[in-house]
């Protein structure tokens, strides 16, 4: 009987020892610091803490974010990267218009000094491969 109740003692303290771990952890990381290192550390504490008999169901949503952050990391970082594609893309698209604009109105000059060239003075484009000749025009 006495065995027994060491026995149990022991459990006891050794379940509140792993509780304490886990919240140690908990209070002393932040969410930046949840690497691969701390993700196994944590997801370690944890599954020592769960074989104990304690309720752990209000302490479990905070461990499992914890323990997803690694993803929510990647999630972050391929965010924070299409975020600066999608700058780099819009810069890209605003210099396109631009140079269009530029284009557009280099084209309507040329096209205006053109009209004007060929009505202004009469002028008749002609194939310059055939020959001058003579007689009738």
């Amino acid at each position: 009987m006495d065995c027994k109740k060491r026995s149990r003692r022991r459990f006891t303290e050794w379940a509140f020892t792993a509780l304490g771990r886990v919240l140690h952890f908990l209070k002393n990381h932040k969410w930046k610091d949840m690497n691969e290192g701390a993700h196994e550390q944590l997801q370690t504490l944890w599954d020592e803490l769960e074989m104990s008999i304690l309720d752990l169901s209000w302490l479990e949503p905070h461990v499992k974010s914890a323990l997803n952050m690694k993803q929510c990391l990647e999630k972050a970082t391929k965010v924070k990267r299409l975020k600066q594609e999608l700058l780099i893309l819009e810069r890209e698209i605003s210099t396109m218009k631009e140079n269009l604009a530029k284009t557009e109105q280099a084209f309507e000059m040329t096209r205006t000094i053109l009209v004007k060239e060929q009505l202004g003075f009469g002028f008749l484009e002609k194939d310059s491969n055939t020959e001058i000749g003579y007689g009738k025009p």
